[in-house]
């Protein structure tokens, strides 16, 4: 994975993980979401996604936090399945949501 520009990664405090927020939109829209801190303690209700994300030279783009982010055509297919037409959902995927430094 590997985004355009600025990193949409930000180190977390103790107790404390990154979550996507995926907008809500139809299966043409583009993926948009955010990736959030949520304290341990907070318990949100999320999808998790942790599998085998194929072929790393088959992406798709999605924008996170403002910035072009480039994953697995699994994890984007996986994305599109689990958002809603009406209301934004919360998601761990470890391909985005763990921190990443560089």
């Amino acid at each position: 994975m590997s985004g355009e520009g600025r990193s949409i990664y930000k180190p977390l405090t103790d107790r404390r993980i990154g979550l996507l927020r995926i907008a809500a939109g139809r299966q043409v829209d583009p993926v948009t979401g955010l990736l959030l801190p949520f304290s341990l303690e907070e318990s949100p209700s999320d999808a998790a996604l942790s599998y085998t994300w194929g072929d790393p030279k088959s992406t798709h783009s999605i924008i996170c936090n403002g910035t072009v982010v480039n994953i697995t055509k699994n994890l984007h297919d996986a994305l599109l399945r689990l958002r809603s037409t009406d209301e934004a959902c919360l998601v761990w995927a470890n391909a985005i949501c763990m921190l990443r430094i560089w």
